[in-house]
C-alpha cells in the first residue's frame, strides 16, 4: 500500500505540469498526458495489492452507477462504429478506457487510510497553488499566444493566465477548485492553517483574475454562494467584495464582464457550438453518435470546414459537458450520468450534520461547493472531460464518501 499512496502522491504533484507533459498519438488528434501513465500503473498496483496480498477487493458506493455509465458509453461507441473507421472507432475508443482509468481513481483513494487521505487534500491543495505561480511566470514569458504556431491549435489568447494548461478557462476552473479547498480549510481547519490558507487564497484568487475567464468567474460565484448560504455570510461577502475590487482596479475586468451581456467573438463561438451540438443530437437522441466520436460526427455535418478538417485540438468536444454526454451517449447515457452525479453528492448532503461533524465538514462543504460550480460551469467549456479536473473530481468524491463510511 505504500507503493500505491507515493505513486498518488507523484500524480498530484506533477498535475501543475499540464501540457507540458503531453505526447501526441494519433496523428495529433489524440494526446497522452502524464495522469494518463501515472493512473493506469496506480491502478495496476492498487489492485496487486488488494487480490494479491490484502486478498480482499472492498468497493466504494458509486461502482454501480460508474459501470452502468461506462456500458451505455460502450452500447452507444459501439453503434456509432457504423458511421466511422476503425482506426476512428479506437481513436473514440481511447477516450472511454482514459475516462475509465480516471474513474479509477476513486476506486484507490477510498480505499486509503484516513491520514493519507488528508495528505492528499493537501496536495490538491500545493497543486493548485504552484498552478497560480506557474501562471504568473507563464504571463511575464508568453503573454500573447498569437506568437506560438498555429499548428500547435492553441487559442490565440492575449494577456491571460493560461499558465501550463495554455487555456485560461480550463486553468479558472482548477483555480476556483482550489480555493473551494482553501477556504474549506480556512473554515474548519485548526487555527495554525488559517493564516497560510489566507495568503494561498490571495495568490490563486489574483490567478483566477488574471484569467479573464467569465467561465471561471460565473463557478467562482456559484462556489462561493454555496459555501456562503450553508456555512459562512462572511466568506459569501469577503468574495463578493475582493471581486467588486478587482472589478473596480482592473478595466478588463469590466471589459470582460460587460462583454457577458453584449457578446464577443468567443461568447459567439459558445452559442455556435450548442447549435451544433443539438443538430448532432438529432442525429440519434437515444443512444448517441458514440462516445466519444463527437469529432467524426462534427465532420459529417461539416461543421470545420476544409482547413480543418477534424477540428483541430478543440474538435473532440463541445462547449457543454452535458450536452456532450447527449450528443454522444443519448438521452439514455445522460440519464445515466445524471444519476450518477446524483447519487454521488446526495450522500454527502443528507449526511447526519454534513457540517458540524468536525472529520467530515470542510470535505463535504467542499465537494458540494465544487461540484456546484462545475455543473454551472461546464454548459461553457468541457470541463467536466478535462483531465485534470477529472483527476480533482474524483479524488474529492472518495475522500467524501470514505468519510461517510466510517
Amino acid at each position: 500500500m505504500k507503493l500505491v499512496r507515493l505513486l498518488l502522491y507523484l500524480l498530484l504533484l506533477t498535475l501543475p505540469l499540464g501540457q507540458l507533459g503531453r505526447l501526441p498519438i494519433a496523428g495529433g488528434h489524440t494526446n497522452l498526458y502524464l495522469p494518463d501513465v501515472l493512473i493506469p500503473l496506480i491502478i495496476f498496483v492498487w489492485l496487486g495489492y488488494a487480490l494479491g496480498i490484502r486478498k480482499k477487493l472492498e468497493l466504494p458506493p458509486l461502482t454501480n452507477f460508474i459501470f452502468l455509465f461506462s456500458f451505455i458509453a460502450l452500447i452507444s461507441l459501439i453503434n456509432g462504429k457504423r458511421f466511422i473507421g476503425m482506426g476512428e472507432f479506437l481513436t473514440s475508443a481511447m477516450y472511454l478506457v482514459r475516462w475509465l482509468l480516471y474513474a479509477g481513481v476513486y476506486f484507490v483513494v477510498w480505499d486509503l487510510p484516513e491520514a493519507d487521505r488528508k495528505k492528499i487534500v493537501s496536495l490538491l491543495i500545493f497543486s493548485g497553488v504552484v498552478l497560480a505561480l506557474a501562471g504568473f511566470v507563464q504571463l511575464a514569458i508568453l503573454p500573447d499566444f498569437t506568437t506560438l504556431d498555429p499548428s500547435l491549435g492553441w487559442d490565440p489568447h492575449r494577456n491571460r493566465l493560461a499558465s501550463t494548461f495554455f487555456d485560461p478557462n480550463f486553468v479558472g476552473a482548477y483555480l476556483v477548485l482550489t480555493l473551494v479547498l482553501v477556504f474549506s480549510r480556512i473554515l474548519f481547519g485548526p487555527p495554525s492553517l488559517k493564516l497560510r490558507g489566507v495568503f494561498k487564497g490571495a495568490v490563486v484568487f489574483v490567478a483566477l483574475i488574471l484569467t479573464f475567464s467569465r467561465s471561471a468567474w460565473l463557478m467562482f460565484a456559484v462556489s462561493m454562494g454555496v459555501m456562503g448560504i450553508l456555512k459562512s455570510r462572511k466568506l459569501l461577502i469577503l468574495a463578493l467584495v475582493a471581486f467588486l475590487a478587482a472589478y473596480a482596479l482592473v478595466p478588463r475586468v469590466q471589459t470582460r464582464v460587460a462583454g457577458g451581456v453584449d457578446p464577443d467573438d468567443s461568447a459567439s463561438a459558445r452559442i455556435v457550438s450548442w447549435k451544433d451540438t443539438l443538430e448532432i443530437v438529432k442525429e440519434h437522441p437515444i443512444i448517441g453518435v458514440g462516445f466519444n466520436s463527437f469529432r467524426y460526427a462534427q465532420a459529417r455535418h461539416g461543421f470545420f470546414g476544409f482547413r480543418n478538417f477534424l477540428g483541430g485540438r478543440a474538435g473532440a468536444g463541445s462547449d457543454s459537458s452535458l450536452l456532450l454526454v447527449l450528443a454522444t451517449t443519448g438521452v439514455v447515457g445522460l440519464g445515466a450520468f445524471l444519476l450518477m452525479g446524483f447519487k454521488a453528492l446526495w450522500p454527502v448532503w443528507a449526511c447526519p450534520a454534513p457540517f458540524t461533524n468536525a472529520k467530515r465538514c470542510g470535505v463535504n462543504l467542499a465537494v458540494l461547493a465544487g461540484f456546484a460550480g462545475l455543473l454551472a460551469e461546464s454548459n461553457f467549456i468541457n470541463s467536466l472531460f478535462y483531465p485534470w479536473i477529472m483527476v480533482w473530481m474524483w479524488t474529492m468524491l472518495a475522500v467524501a464518501h470514505a468519510n461517510l463510511c466510517e
